[in-house]
């Protein structure tokens, strides 16, 4: 289920795209999307050895525009390889990063497990999954098991203002979204706005 190059201490990385870490069974992990592939490194190593790399994973489909990485709190790796999002996980035994499910394809708004131009995805505080559908305007959220739960939209999101990027709080279940127009929206665990801040200028990295 994994193609494995280079294991071992790294001697550089090229094009990261994406980087989390986790705890998980009192280890510690680095997940990196780096050169259209995905690579877990040991966090507690001084050189941050790599542990596992996959550029292909169940379906022996080369991944072509890996873009996000998200961890849930049991080590879930969550990956967003265009309209395709995969539930994977990493075997501590056989260093392999194995597929457990994958959703996507291209739709619309109204579909539940198809996306278009979708750009990002994190993990809340429950363990939810939650993407940004950026073309078609909205938020669509999965439970673990990439099970459609809901999917929210606003009046501030549209063809100038697309929800680009996501990121969920540790603690309070809040999720901000950043958009193309440079505008932070908060909603709460009950997919409400709380805030909405727009920014002057922003990195499209900053969250």
């Amino acid at each position: 289920d994994a193609n494995f190059n280079n294991l071992g201490a790294p001697s550089g990385f090229i094009n990261i795209v994406d980087i989390k870490a986790k705890d998980v069974d009192s280890n510690r992990y680095i997940y990196m999307i780096e050169n259209n592939s995905i690579k877990v490194l040991d966090g507690f190593s001084a050189y941050a050895t790599v542990l596992a790399q996959a550029s292909a994973i169940g379906f022996n489909e080369p991944f072509v525009s890996l873009s996000a990485v998200a961890v849930n709190s049991i080590g879930d790796i969550y990956l967003l390889d265009g309209n395709l999002l995969y539930k994977t996980q990493y075997n501590a035994v056989s260093r392999t990063v194995d597929l457990a499910s994958r959703i996507g394809g291209t739709g619309t708004q109204p579909d539940h497990y198809l996306f278009s131009g979708a750009s990002d995805v994190t993990i809340d505080n429950t363990d939810r999954v939650v993407m940004a559908d950026t073309n078609n305007l909205c938020i669509k959220v999965y439970n673990r098991n990439l099970v459609w739960i809901n999917t929210f939209t606003s009046v501030f999101f549209s063809s100038v203002n697309r929800p680009i990027k996501v990121c969920a709080d540790i603690t309070g279940g809040n999720i901000n979204v950043l958009t193309s127009g440079n505008e932070l929206i908060t909603f709460n665990s009950s997919l409400q706005i709380t805030n909405r801040v727009i920014l002057s200028t922003i990195s499209n990295s900053v969250i």
